[in-house]
């Protein structure tokens, strides 16, 4: 992501993303600066890692019987969990977490 530029016209500072898309920052020059950073820090974080919510799923289930070790954690509670998480990836676990963090914001 380039950076950020001033538009006087609409007296804010702008960045365009790497699909073309200009992304409205703040009026204020630092403020502007410090959102470039976070959403350059955001892109990089989803290039590093994009698990599967199946991927994920299996990682915490893992850890959750480490906590039933150290009793945490019950196994009734995990069961409960589990059936849930059983729910959701019939229908999305080959989804990309990202992806479903998007599906599940609110628009605004």
């Amino acid at each position: 992501m380039k950076e950020p530029w001033f538009r006087k016209g609409r007296n804010c500072w702008f960045v365009t993303n790497d699909n073309g898309q200009q992304i409205r920052l703040d009026p204020d020059r630092k403020v502007a600066w410090e959102l470039w950073h976070q959403l350059n820090a955001k892109e990089k974080r989803i290039d590093e890692k994009n698990p599967t919510f199946r991927e994920l799923a299996s990682e915490y289930i893992v850890d959750a019987k480490r906590q039933i070790r150290n009793e945490s954690l019950t196994v009734k509670t995990l069961t409960d969990y589990v059936w849930y998480i059983d729910q959701f990836l019939e229908r999305h676990g080959d989804m990309q977490i990202l992806d479903i963090e998007q599906c599940m914001s609110p628009i605004g």
